[in-house]
């Protein structure tokens, strides 16, 4: 569950000024607090709710309710839900009778309202939104009391100060120009769960616009504000994991590279499917690359990308990658993230590219050793053949390679599945950094790409910034 629990509401023709002065000015009858069972009343009115208003599962108090449903909780869930939806509520749909305005709203005088200007006007305000006619977007942000009080968001100043340090970014998310950005909220000092309540309009009511994208736009600048701390050390938790990553996936591959030079290898399917790849990219024209190949060419690529994800040392990268990103996302998104298999995660497209690449190269030197087995003279013949240029295309390209050297321990193979795993490894490194990191150490790959040309024209090597230990690493 996210860390921030933000609702996204709106209300027209009327309404707002009424319930503006709800968030204001709500005081009276203190909420039940108990250890004890949760009661048959309590059941049938979270029941309601949860029917009316789907979206109850998605506050704090709802998986605390879930977690342990005692009268306390209950009464808890129940206080929220209806504070979150009192905006669409009717006179006469039974729940604004059950509503007596509650405490713990921070006021200034005879009310809690702040916007702009610490000193608001209720009335001027609500004369305000009572003549719009545009929409008003309702936002409630929500803590639970110990981050509130861990990081300081138990004062209706302190919030204040986080929505005015965010108002331009708040704006552009609901598509409303900064000038014309109206606002007011109230903050609830609830006991578990403190929270404000916000109104967003805009002076000009043909602009303002709300969708799934600004939502998260929202809840990740406010995130990472309130969780700045926090973040920036999972940040560096992140980088130091991936550099052990890097180190085990390093010392997989001397492993490998051991295994090769023993003509050893102790996976026949990922060999098996790359000589069929092999052998079928022989019969494809134009580009060589995943987006361009035939349906079943594609299904044998994921295939084999599957395939390598379940090699120890790549399936432990992998999870502590969906780990630390499940971590980051959950700041500021609802759903857990979905594990997808390493053929699906756009993040490792590059993947497949790669084994085209190796499966292609791995196409031209078997031809080559399918040349040379039929024809030992050829070479003597005509000179030796350059080996860096395309062999001549014959018969060859468009048969299955048929030499006895081609089999699951033939070094051009056991060279070509070695290569897949380095190639993962770099894979895994250029995904390392996390997405949208607050530290200024990610760059774009535009940027970086750039770096890179003007360092190999002053003579570095695209990997002299690698570690001493990795000199010796497969070739390229």
């Amino acid at each position: 569950m996210p860390k921030l629990v933000q609702k996204c509401g709106y209300i027209r023709n009327g309404s707002a000024a009424k319930y503006m002065r709800y968030i204001a000015t709500r005081e009276g009858v203190e909420k039940l607090h108990g250890r004890g069972p949760v009661t048959q009343p309590q059941k049938k009115l979270i029941e309601r709710l949860l029917k009316d208003y789907p979206d109850t599962k998605e506050l704090f108090e709802y998986s605390d309710y879930c977690a342990s449903p005692t009268f306390g909780n209950a009464s808890e869930l129940i206080t929220m839900a209806l504070d979150a939806n009192v905006h669409t509520m009717e006179a006469g749909d039974g729940y604004l009778k059950y509503i007596a305005t509650r405490p713990r709203v921070e006021k200034r005088g005879d009310h809690g309202l702040f916007s702009d200007t610490q000193d608001v006007s209720l009335q001027d305000m609500m004369a305000e939104v009572a003549e719009y006619h545009g929409p008003v977007w309702t936002v409630i942000l929500s803590l639970r009391r110990e981050d509130a009080s861990a990081l300081g968001y138990d004062s209706a100043e302190n919030w204040r100060t986080l929505l005015l340090q965010h108002r331009t970014r708040l704006a552009q998310a609901m598509k409303i120009p900064v000038d014309d950005f109206r606002w007011c909220a109230a903050f609830h000092d609830e006991g578990y769960h403190p929270h404000v309540h916000m109104m967003v309009w805009s002076a000009d009511e043909k602009y303002g616009y709300l969708n799934k994208t600004g939502i998260t736009a929202m809840r990740s600048a406010l995130t990472n504000t309130i969780f700045q701390d926090e973040m920036h050390n999972l940040y560096v938790k992140k980088d130091l994991a991936y550099q052990d990553l890097v180190k085990q996936s390093r010392s997989a591959m001397a492993e490998l590279i051991a295994r090769m030079e023993s003509t050893s290898l102790d996976n026949d399917s990922i060999t098996r499917k790359m000589v069929e790849l092999a052998n079928a990219l022989g019969s494809v024209k134009g580009k060589k690359q995943y987006g361009y190949l035939p349906k079943k060419l594609k299904e044998l690529v994921d295939a084999i990308t599957d395939e390598l994800a379940l090699q120890p040392d790549v399936a432990a990268c992998y999870q502590v990658w969906n780990d630390l990103r499940d971590k980051l996302e959950g700041y500021y998104k609802d759903k857990p993230r979905v594990h997808n298999p390493l053929s699906k995660q756009k993040e490792f497209k590059a993947i497949k590219n790669s084994i085209i690449r190796e499966a292609d190269r791995l196409r031209l030197e078997l031809e080559q050793e399918e040349m040379d087995y039929t024809n030992p003279n050829a070479n003597e013949e005509s000179g030796e053949i350059d080996s860096t240029e395309t062999p001549p295309k014959t018969d060859s390209a468009q048969q299955p390679i048929k030499s006895p050297a081609v089999n699951n321990y033939n070094p051009a193979v056991i060279a070509a599945v070695t290569r897949l795993l380095y190639h993962m490894g770099q894979i895994f490194r250029d995904n390392a950094m996390a997405p949208t990191s607050p530290l200024g150490l990610r760059i774009d790959s535009k940027r970086r790409k750039k770096l890179m040309a003007k360092r190999l024209a002053l003579g570095h090597k695209a990997d002299d910034h690698e570690e001493q230990g990795w000199q010796n690493g497969p070739s390229m």
